[in-house]
């Protein structure tokens, strides 16, 4: 990432912080939502339904692959949508969820049913 494309990012972090506030000035925050800017961003925001059809995606693109798939996502993995999807950091939060009993019983079952593995254990 060079410096240019680094300010650009800490400038629109500024202003996003200022419109949270709400001490963004109103012609600017026009200015900004005319040139397509969003407030909120982040997939964290996505509903759960959206996150897992991208999961079941996942799998069965696997599944076609590999003739199988052994419950696991990459933290680091993101979807091909646009914008991508962090599909690996969404699952571990399904994970602690789940381990912090936080996670509903609906969500568990529809995880597991597509075979979700619950620990990370790396052990053959």
């Amino acid at each position: 990432e060079d410096g240019e494309e680094k300010n650009l990012g800490q400038w629109i972090s500024c202003q996003r912080r200022m419109h949270k506030s709400g001490k963004l000035l109103k012609n600017r925050e026009a200015e900004l939502e005319l040139i397509g800017i969003k407030w909120s961003v982040g997939v964290s925001k996505l509903p759960w339904l959206s996150m897992y059809e991208s999961l079941v995606e996942y799998v069965h693109d696997r599944k076609t692959i590999h003739g199988d798939w052994d419950g696991h996502v990459l933290r680091s993995y993101r979807t091909s949508h646009h914008p991508p999807r962090s599909l690996g950091s969404w699952i571990n939060r399904q994970r602690v969820k789940y381990w912090k009993k936080k996670l509903s019983s609906k969500f568990i079952e529809k995880l597991e049913s597509i075979g979700l593995k619950w620990s990370v254990d790396h052990a053959p």
